[in-house]
C-alpha cells in the first residue's frame, strides 16, 4: 500500500466512530406540521442545531431516507420541511418529502476540519459519499 493511501486509510479508521450515525446528536422533526406553523418549526430546528455546519441524516424508524451536508445544517432541514409541504420547485424533492410527511428522526454531527472552506467542502463530500455507501439512503434510489 502506498504512503498516501495508507494515510487516508489511517485517517478514516480514526474517524470511524464519527461515521456511525447512531452516535450523532438527534431529535425528532414532524414533517407533517402544517405550513402555517413554519416559523415555529424552523425555530425548533435552529434551537436543536444552532448554526453548525456538518452532516445530517433523516431516518424513518431504522430506514435511512436521506443523508446530506449543510452549511448551516438547519437551512438544509428547512428546505426539506418546505419540500414536504409542496413548497419546493424541484419535483424530485417535493415528491420524496411529501411521501414522508410524518415524524422523522434527524441525526446530525457538526463537522469542520480546516480553515480553508474549499478543502472543508471537499472533505465533507467525501465523507457524505462514504455515509451514502454505508447507509444506502432511500432518496438515492428514487428515480
Amino acid at each position: 500500500m502506498n504512503k498516501t493511501l495508507k494515510k487516508v486509510y489511517t485517517g478514516l479508521k480514526q474517524i470511524e466512530n464519527d461515521l456511525k450515525i447512531e452516535n450523532w446528536k438527534n431529535f425528532e422533526l414532524d414533517f407533517s406540521t402544517d405550513f402555517q406553523y413554519k416559523y415555529q418549526t424552523i425555530q425548533m430546528i435552529k434551537t436543536q442545531i444552532g448554526t453548525n455546519a456538518g452532516f445530517y441524516a433523516i431516518f424513518k424508524e431504522k430506514n435511512c431516507l436521506y443523508i446530506g451536508i449543510g452549511r448551516p445544517i438547519w437551512s438544509r432541514l428547512k428546505s426539506h420541511y418546505y419540500a414536504s409541504q409542496g413548497k419546493d420547485k424541484a419535483k424530485r424533492w417535493s415528491d420524496f418529502f411529501q411521501n414522508h410527511k410524518t415524524v422523522l428522526k434527524v441525526y446530525w454531527k457538526e463537522f469542520s476540519c480546516v480553515e480553508n472552506s474549499k478543502i472543508d467542502d471537499k472533505t465533507r463530500l467525501l465523507i457524505e459519499a462514504i455515509l451514502t455507501i454505508e447507509y444506502e439512503p432511500e432518496f438515492e434510489n428514487q428515480k
